[in-house]
């Protein structure tokens, strides 16, 4: 297998920096981030000549505001604007505020750290961060802080790479840039005309802009581009600065989404997640329609699983972003996610080879090696093979997540309503048919999260029977996180220890002694023993969707701008529905969605020849 160490979403660079008598100094680019009083320089350069304050104050209930930063360093401007989001009360209004920056470097909880010791007064902005903080990759991140409907979105990598990245991949516009690139003499690609061209192309109408520089080679890349600009007195000693307006440009006006009824088919792990994400504005009405509750989310007990794909193409970045937004969203909403990590063990070639190309990327922030001594000491199980214990990962119950995502106001939940067909009606409005129910008319959009009735639309896909077992056995009972090998463990819960899993495909009924005997087979090697089906002491069991290229089916069906399937998530469902849901819902509300669009052409529908 190719080694992929110089071009994987894994391989990135941290700041290196200096904190000296509280001036903090950039070793790359021998300049200064900032010094003692960098706060309040922040502040008058960035903030107070772009009015952000007031521009925040401003904004109208389920709206969003978007800042643009080139040069995003150690995130001081960052923390200072969560300050300002924070007081603006934009969080009881159900605003956005989304934070694009671009930097080569990443930064960690060690950085935020000692930033916060030399700048007491961001100290619980920095602790925000540093708890929403997920591992970056190079290329797009979206750090999602929750609590505060507020959204970084990082691109890491070199700075021209990254806009023209951003000009693909972005459907929002920034309203106000923060151009903060070290001294023009000493990173002066930060400050070419090209640079400003791509952020032309990236703002909205009239968006304002700042700098701290008034350098020559600045202001001429704005009058080349016919860039209005004022030069106004700097901070401190500083004589001057620079502000400015871009250009007004004509873009197409977005429909303010209000008053929707949205039905969703199916109240599995992406449908009631979907529907709880969009029934937090008022002015949606969700309903949620199941002939039952969703068989393949009724699974007991789970594992998120974050076996990343290790190169630099869509299904990288997919998995990545997916498996990391989930954690953070789970942490964020589901008290019993206990987020302890997970153990992979090295107990067949193709696992030992990931481990191994894993490892080439030093990235102990997500994961590290553990021999079989720790992992006994961690787990009371002894078997041969040392492993990859993740830092981030954990068990959930498929059936709790569904059932508490499905508890708000806003959704009405119906079930034993078996649904047959839908139509859109000559006012673009849907009417779905059901087999036993009649007809419910008039839906402004419908999302069709079916689980194996997907099928029904896109005929190729794959059906694997899932079977999981029961066992009462005190050799698992220190299990506190997943062990994953040929098959897994999971800890124990309510006094049971489930062990997965066996799959067979493409068959109307799963044989259940077929699947008990592959699940204790791969038990028994591993541990040695002979654990019979006599032990098993419940049994479940489930269909999985899988698609071709293992790629999840997300997005808009066929010509339809208001109907979406969502599916095909195989054994990932944990890893993979919060991401799909947000996506969903932020195509639905006009905002910038979690994925970049090629990852959204590589998981659309409309991808499959045989869509009927």
């Amino acid at each position: 297998m190719n080694d992929t160490s110089d071009t994987s979403v894994l391989k990135v660079k941290t700041n290196d920096c200096s904190f000296d008598n509280n001036n903090v100094r950039s070793r790359e680019y021998d300049d200064i981030f900032f010094q003692k009083d960098g706060i309040d320089e922040s502040k008058y350069v960035f903030f107070d000549q772009n009015n952000i304050q007031e521009k925040f104050d401003k904004l109208k209930p389920n709206s969003s505001f978007t800042i643009g930063e080139i040069g995003f360093g150690l995130g001081l401007n960052f923390l200072i604007a969560i300050k300002k989001w924070k007081k603006s009360n934009n969080v009881n209004k159900n605003t956005e505020l989304n934070y694009i920056a671009f930097d080569k470097f990443v930064i960690d909880e060690e950085i935020l750290r000692n930033l916060s010791l030399i700048y007491p007064d961001i100290k619980p902005e920095a602790e925000i961060l540093i708890k929403n903080m997920q591992p970056l990759k190079s290329g797009i991140n979206f750090i999602n802080i929750f609590e505060l409907n507020l959204k970084l979105i990082f691109f890491v990598g070199d700075i021209s790479e990254q806009l023209n990245l951003a000009k693909t991949l972005l459907n929002t516009k920034i309203d106000s840039w923060f151009f903060d690139g070290f001294d023009p003499k000493k990173n002066p690609e930060m400050w070419s005309k090209k640079i400003f061209i791509d952020a032309l192309h990236l703002s909205s109408n009239e968006a304002s802009f700042s700098t701290y520089t008034s350098s020559r080679v600045v202001k001429k890349s704005l009058a080349d581009l016919g860039i209005q600009f004022n030069k106004v007195k700097g901070f401190g000693k500083k004589r001057h600065m620079l502000t400015g307006i871009f250009p007004k440009k004509l873009f197409p006006n977005i429909k303010n989404n209000s008053s929707l009824r949205i039905a969703i088919i199916g109240s599995g792990l992406s449908g009631s997640i979907t529907a709880n994400k969009l029934a937090k504005n008022n002015n949606f009405k969700v309903t949620v329609f199941d002939s039952q509750e969703s068989r393949a989310s009724s699974s007991p007990n789970a594992a998120m699983y974050p076996k990343l794909a290790l190169g630099s193409d869509t299904r990288s970045h997919f998995v990545f972003q997916s498996y990391f937004y989930a954690a953070s969203y789970y942490s964020e909403n589901i008290p019993e996610f206990n987020n302890e990590g997970i153990i992979f063990l090295s107990s067949n070639e193709n696992k030992k080879d990931w481990i191994n190309r894993f490892m080439k990327f030093n990235r102990n922030d997500i994961a590290h090696k553990i021999s079989k001594n720790e992992i006994h000491e961690l787990t009371g199980i002894e078997q041969d093979y040392s492993g990859l214990k993740f830092n981030i990962g954990g068990c959930l119950s498929p059936n709790k997540v569904c059932k508490h995502h499905l508890m708000h106001k806003n959704i009405e939940y119906k079930k034993s309503f078996y649904f047959e067909s839908f139509e859109v009606n000559d006012h673009n409005k849907i009417n779905i048919n059901f087999l036993n129910k009649g007809s419910e008319d008039n839906y402004d959009y419908l999302i069709l999260a079916l689980g194996s009735g997907i099928k029904k639309f896109i005929p190729s896909l794959n059906i694997l029977k899932g079977s999981l077992i029961a066992l009462k056995n005190n050799r698992f009972k220190k299990v506190k996180i997943p062990i994953n090998h040929s098959g897994y463990i999971l800890p124990v819960k309510d006094g049971f220890t489930w062990i997965g899993s066996s799959h067979q495909k493409n068959v109307p009924t799963i044989n259940q002694e077929d699947s008990d005997e592959e699940i204790l087979n791969n038990l028994n090697s591993l541990i040695n023993t002979d654990i019979s089906s006599n032990e098993v002491i419940k049994r479940w069991s489930g269909d999985r969707i899988t698609t071709p290229n293992k790629l999840p089916i997300c997005g808009t069906y066929k010509n339809h701008n208001n109907v979406f399937l969502i599916g095909g998530l195989g054994s990932r469902g944990l890893s993979y529905a919060p991401a799909l849901a947000e996506h969903i819902n932020c195509m639905i509300r006009n905002k910038q969605t979690i994925f970049t669009r090629n990852i959204e052409e590589a998981i659309s529908p409309n991808r499959f020849k045989d869509l009927s």
